[in-house]
């Protein structure tokens, strides 16, 4: 029975990933996941994304047929890579004949890390790094130096992180004097690079295009201990336990000599790829530098090999068989328990649901698409990727009526947009992808927010925003100012939820508004403006500063009365000074 235990486990395994799959309401990764999904897919109608720096040419090249038949089947290229990482993790474990059944725990514990789950899931570059890795420490263990070596070449286009095997393979080829095949490291590296000489022109292209430079001052920086603090997300519990008798099995192997020489290298250079590269990217964290963003996931690169070492360090102890037997089995309920209450851990569970930000994206996304079965619009700009995989659109396609857009220098690129033209603007990617703080929009007299699409939700602590606005430049100047609606003081008390201001009503002319706080003086939190239709209780939300005035069109199709008030779900306390003007179109 102990030799089917891996087995099982590993099937299990693949399944429930099969399943979650299956289920997930939306992307698992919405952004940067489907940023790579739309990047191979285009590979085959624009080969140049082949060499996609940020993409990862090595990764897009192998998940391209996959990705070319949809989101889907991109995903079970991933569930692919995980389940051969259980191959040769198992093949690791025979070429060391270890018949310990702690060896089954090797498929749940590596899923129960959050992260390392939400990452085959969401179709993201770190299970090939692993998988790779893996398999680049079977080779160093059959001694088949010349595959090693051409491995270990390719890996910097895998993950800019496998530049730290470089170094490392020159110190493995060096100790077991393998000199020949030192040479063949930079094989990878000449490929890549003569290719990118012939079609982009550069030899050094994976230098001089690196997308990872700066960026402190938008990613800002973290401190040493980050990725110390958030070990629950990409190492999970039952890592953690197995990391700990781990390091103490170590401990003891070392001071009673358990190890062979054979074993030894096998645990350093498992160890020295994981903990190299949480180091490196706790010090790019700490420091703002290469545009590091703390992002946990970065922590679980080399995850499969630490915790095969974990299990080979523990197998060298003479542990009495009834012992070992319930320490496997108090380990699999504690795996099997963690993967099945992420909750514990962290406020998202498999199978995946929509977050608010992503819901609302959504719901714009196809609220937009209903708006334009019935009305002509040049173009949609947009950046969030879950707007072109609810619309169907192609990321890449610059061509197309969807196009994602980031505006560089934006009041340069905005004597672009053309009259009609909608710019779908999130919270998230907005200010720092999209290039388009929201204080612009109330610097531009020809943007107007549609209504029907702005939404604002509270995730957590935290308040995410998705709004459409709309480009109006034949309308520039054709608006006569008619009245201030409201020049008042509000005194705002810790129980006043909802302060009034008086109703607006859409007889159907068209009309613009303008909100603008000309002074505050409260504290305690956050106060939002709201606009909402009688009937049909869509409404518009802003939150409040003393920096921005905000213009705001209402819908054509939803005629009548709207409310009009100030939201105060934190308890402030003070007053503010609003203006509420409206211009009407002037005749002609």
């Amino acid at each position: 029975m102990q030799k089917w235990l891996y087995p099982i486990t590993s099937i299990c395994a693949v399944l429930l990933l099969i399943v979650y799959h299956q289920l997930n309401e939306v992307p698992v990764d919405s952004g940067d996941g489907l940023a790579h999904y739309f990047i191979a897919k285009n590979a085959f109608s624009n080969p140049i994304d082949l060499l996609n720096h940020w993409g990862k040419p090595v990764f897009t090249a192998l998940s391209a047929p996959f990705a070319y038949f949809g989101f889907q089947v991109y995903v079970f290229f991933n569930i692919l890579i995980f389940a051969l990482t259980l191959f040769v993790g198992n093949s690791i474990f025979r070429h060391f004949e270890i018949k310990n059944p702690l060896m089954a725990l090797f498929p749940l514990v590596v899923l129960g890390s959050l992260d390392y789950t939400a990452n085959i899931l969401g179709g993201m570059t770190e299970i090939l790094f692993g998988f790779l890795t893996l398999l680049s420490g079977l080779l160093l263990l059959q001694k088949r130096w010349i595959w090693f070596a051409l491995l270990i070449s390719f890996m910097p286009f895998v993950r800019s992180e496998g530049q730290l095997l470089i170094p490392l393979g020159i110190l493995i080829l060096l100790y077991f004097k393998a000199w020949k095949s030192i040479p063949l490291l930079f094989v990878g590296f000449l490929f890549y690079a003569i290719i990118g000489a012939i079609a982009l022109g550069d030899f050094w292209w994976y230098f001089t295009e690196n997308p990872y430079q700066g960026a402190a001052e938008i990613y800002g920086q973290g401190d040493w201990l980050h990725y110390i603090n958030n070990w629950h997300l990409h190492l999970g519990v039952p890592a953690l336990v197995l990391l700990v008798f781990g390091l103490l099995a170590f401990i003891w192997g070392i001071i009673r000599k358990s190890y062979n020489s054979e074993k030894q290298v096998s645990l350093f250079y498992f160890a020295a790829i994981y903990f190299g590269i949480v180091l490196v990217h706790a010090y790019l964290w700490a420091q703002g530098k290469n545009g590091a963003l703390g992002l946990s996931r970065l922590a679980i690169h080399g995850l499969p090999g630490l915790e095969l070492i974990c299990i080979l360090a523990i197998d060298a102890i003479p542990i009495k068989r009834w012992l070992n037997s319930l320490l496997t089995a108090l380990m699999l309920i504690l795996s099997v328990l963690c993967i099945r209450d992420y909750p514990l851990v962290y406020d998202q569970p498999f199978p995946k649901k929509a977050m608010p930000d992503e819901r609302a994206v959504v719901d714009a996304t196809s609220a937009l698409m209903d708006y334009l079965e019935d009305h002509k619009t040049r173009k949609v700009y947009y950046y969030h990727p879950l707007v072109a995989y609810k619309a169907g659109a192609n990321l890449k396609d610059q061509q197309g009526q969807f196009e994602q857009k980031s505006f560089g220098l934006f009041e340069a690129e905005y004597t672009q947009l053309q009259d009609g033209d909608l710019i779908i603007w999130d919270s998230h990617f907005g200010k720092r992808d999209m290039n388009f703080p929201e204080e612009l929009t109330s610097r531009f007299d020809e943007l107007y927010v549609f209504t029907p699409f702005n939404q604002m939700v509270h995730q957590g602590d935290a308040v995410a925003q998705v709004k459409v606005l709309r480009v109006n430049k034949a309308k520039k100047n054709t608006f006569e100012s008619l009245k201030t609606i409201t020049d008042s003081t509000l005194q705002i008390g810790a129980d006043s939820l909802y302060i009034n201001l008086p109703r607006i009503d859409n007889a159907g002319q068209t009309a613009t508004y303008q909100l603008e706080i000309t002074k505050q003086t409260y504290s305690g939190g956050q106060l939002y403006f709201v606009v909402q239709h009688d009937i049909s209780g869509q409404a518009l939300t802003f939150e409040l500063d003393a920096e921005n005035a905000w213009k705001f069109s209402l819908p054509s199709d939803l005629l009548g009365e709207y409310k009009v008030f100030v939201h105060n779900p934190n308890g402030v306390v003070g007053e503010i000074e609003v203006r509420m003007e409206v211009w009407h179109a002037a005749k002609k």
